[in-house]
Order: structure tokens, then sequence, then C-alpha cells
């Protein structure tokens, strides 16, 4: 490597600077693919919503071909069906794809890992250059949490029971109590079954 017929091959700092870059660049890259990944999700979920089953598939492949690996199934002729050696074949595509994918994150980490290494035991700009590893694993981190929050499928929370409890307790307690009965039934048969069996203690009610 030269810069200006100068070569800066073995200089002092040229690693360090050039892996900070990347990493640094790395998490805007991610910052950038995971907000994509979420308009994604979002065109997807109205493609649901709004057009029938029997073309989802050729709208998703239309309007999110990045996300969608399958074919158009005709769901209003259920007596076709596709041949087992073409259904063995796209199975086939898709395990090979995954482990293309594996192998080629397997290998990249294995690279930077021995590549940290080696700017941890040379040192060549002496402290900095731990700083600089440092620096290059936390950016692995959060960039890997980040893309494991935005684009692998998490559960969600939902309150709308508990939205549903508040207001009826504002407004007509007889009814909340009757809600209370419906959705937690089974935990308070069973807690009052611990308590009839002498395992814990009555539940405590509070004063005032």
């Amino acid at each position: 490597m030269s810069v200006y017929g100068v070569s800066i091959k073995s200089s002092p700092g040229v690693a360090e600077a050039l892996i900070v870059i990347s990493s640094t660049l790395g998490i805007h890259v991610a910052t950038i693919q995971g907000n994509i990944a979420i308009i994604d999700g979002a065109i997807a979920h109205i493609i649901k919503r709004i057009f029938p089953t029997g073309i989802l598939n050729i709208m998703q492949s239309a309007l999110v071909p990045e996300t969608s690996i399958g074919k158009y199934f005709p769901i209003n002729l259920p007596h076709l069906v596709f041949t087992s050696g073409h259904s063995l074949a796209s199975k086939s595509f898709v395990y090979f794809y995954l482990f293309i994918i594996l192998v080629a994150i397997f290998g990249v980490y294995i690279v930077n890992l021995l590549l940290l290494r080696e700017l941890w035991l040379a040192s060549s700009i002496g402290i900095y250059s731990k700083i600089v590893v440092i620096y290059v694993v936390v950016c692995g981190l959060f960039g890997g949490i980040f893309l494991f929050l935005t684009r692998l499928p998490s559960p969600y929370r939902d309150f709308t029971v508990l939205h549903e409890l508040q207001i009826a307790e504002q407004l007509n307690p007889v009814h909340a109590s009757k809600l209370w009965q419906r959705f937690y039934k089974a935990k308070i048969d069973d807690r009052s079954d611990l308590e009839r069996r002498g395992f814990i203690g009555p539940k405590a009610v509070k004063q005032g």
C-alpha cells in the first residue's frame, strides 16, 4: 500500500486506523440496514392486510423482493401440489443458502479475531493499539445486538388486556372483577389450589 508513491505498508498505526474506520462504517451500515428492514417489515405487513392470500407471494416478490424466497401457490386449486422432486430441490436450495451464509459469517469472525489478536500482540502504537482492539470489539457487539433486534423476529408485549382492566376498574368495578376471573381464571384457580394444599400462604390484602 502506498500514498503518493510512499509505502505505508509497515507504518505503525495504519492497520489500526483502517480497522477503526471499517468498524465505524460497519455500525453506520448496520443502522441503515436495520431501518430498511423495519420499513420492509411494515410494507410486508401492509401487503398481508390488503391483498388476498392468493397473490401474497407475487406482491411480496414485487414490493419486497429481498425478503421473499417463496413461489406462487395456487390456493384456489388445492388439488394441485408440487412434486416431491420439486419440493426436495427447493428445500435443498434453502438449506444450502443458509449453510453458505453461516460459513461466511463464521469465516469473517475468525479472520477478524485473528486480526485483532495480531494487533493486540504487536501493539505498534502502544496502548492505543489495545484501545483500538477494545473499540472494535465493542462495535462488533453493539452491531450484532442491533442486527438481532432489527432483523430477527421477536415477541411483543400486548397491553390490551391491562388497559381493558384498568378502564373497567375505573368505570365498573363489578365488571372488572368478572374480567379478572375470565382472563386469569387458570392462575387464580392454581393459586387457590396451592393455598388449599398448604404450599403457600394466603395472599395478603392491602389495607386502605
